[in-house]
């Protein structure tokens, strides 16, 4: 039922004015917020771990907690974990909490990068069918590092017009690298944006195909112990405690709706980089989620990387769908979101989870 509610005022939007609406991107946001934050601790496969840190967490003093927080790798999931603890020891209070990084992240970036509630529409329907709003009710800790690197974005591209020689000494490469750093002490494994960085002047070509096609085969023949051993030597134990719970059918699935997206934005790139030549970058980052998602059938932890690149067909996807010619633009909007609500619904269980507040 809050699924069918919440997909209800989502596709209201596109029957709203073509011009931005900050009300109704703040509402839906909103329904997004109390769905992440209001949950029960049986939904999403880590909640109940994280509320046990909590519970944990909640019976230190301030002095005590941060001792114990800088013995950790990631003292920042510590020290915010344990703060909701100063006005209760509810779970919810918790939860709420780590639901603003992801709804504030989303709302600062759509208001930013979008232009009209058709535009938020996509975006969100993008966000259930790749995974992420799934992923947010779980992995708390890479949720929040995904929403500062998001946010960081706004950062980013503005180094790309920027003389090389003025990178380093530069305010904006130095706003990202304070989000980027933060998140670090949250979750571990955000230092792997960094490869992005070069990628802020690197054109996108065919070789790109090659390279995924490339990846997709070595993953396809080389074995599981294989794999899992170079998984511990990369990863050490920074997915250990998610286990392996991603089947091989989902990782290929999500493989193959990424290489979908990516094939739709690639085939338009002269378009996109004349729309806005911020467009190239954000090509280069979704290839690079790509990437990862390749690699990701056997072994599973690249599909958690991949969510830091993945995450930015929210802001690519709606601007594809501009390149459509009007008379057939309506349609198409309302196909893509009647597609990706039966998808969601009827093909893909995973992608939402089975609902229950608190």
């Amino acid at each position: 039922m809050v699924y069918t509610i919440f997909f209800i005022a989502l596709f209201m939007g596109l029957f709203l004015e073509n011009k931005k609406n900050l009300s109704y991107l703040g509402f839906i946001l909103f329904l997004l917020f109390i769905i992440i934050g209001f949950r029960d601790s049986s939904v999403g496969t880590d909640t109940l771990s994280y509320i046990v840190d909590f519970k944990h967490y909640a019976k230190f003093s301030l002095p005590e907690m941060w001792n114990y927080a800088w013995k950790w790798k990631e003292p920042m999931y510590v020290i915010i974990s344990w703060i909701p603890s100063i006005f209760s020891t509810s779970y919810t209070g918790f939860l709420l909490v780590w639901a603003l990084f992801p709804v504030v992240s989303l709302y600062v970036t759509l208001k930013r990068e979008l232009e009209n509630p058709k535009d938020y529409v996509i975006a969100l329907i993008a966000f259930f069918i790749l995974g992420f709003f799934a992923f947010y009710v779980t992995g708390i800790r890479q949720t929040a590092s995904l929403s500062l690197i998001l946010l960081g974005y706004q950062y980013l591209k503005r180094i790309r017009k920027d003389r090389i020689k003025d990178i380093l000494l530069n305010r904006n490469l130095l706003l990202f690298l304070l989000l980027l750093s933060t998140a670090y002490l949250i979750h571990n494994s955000s230092i792997i944006f960094l490869i992005a960085l070069p990628f802020l002047f690197v054109k996108v070509g065919w070789w790109y195909l090659i390279l995924v096609v490339g990846l997709f085969s070595i993953d396809k023949m080389v074995g599981m112990e294989q794999l899992t051993v170079l998984s511990a030597l990369i990863f050490e134990d920074r997915f250990s405690t998610y286990g392996t719970t991603y089947e091989s059918s989902q990782n290929l699935s999500a493989f193959i709706m990424q290489l979908i997206l990516f094939l739709i934005c690639f085939v338009n790139k002269n378009k996109l980089m004349l729309q806005d030549c911020d467009n190239i970058f954000l090509i280069n980052l979704v290839f690079l989620g790509l990437v990862f998602q390749s690699m990701s059938e056997m072994m599973a932890e690249m599909a958690r990387i991949s969510f830091f690149f993945g995450m930015f067909y929210l802001i690519l996807l709606p601007r594809v769908f501009k390149l459509i010619p009007k008379p057939i633009s309506n349609l198409s909007y309302f196909t893509f979101v009647i597609v990706g609500i039966i998808y969601l619904f009827c093909l893909s269980s995973s992608n939402l989870p089975v609902y229950k507040f608190a």
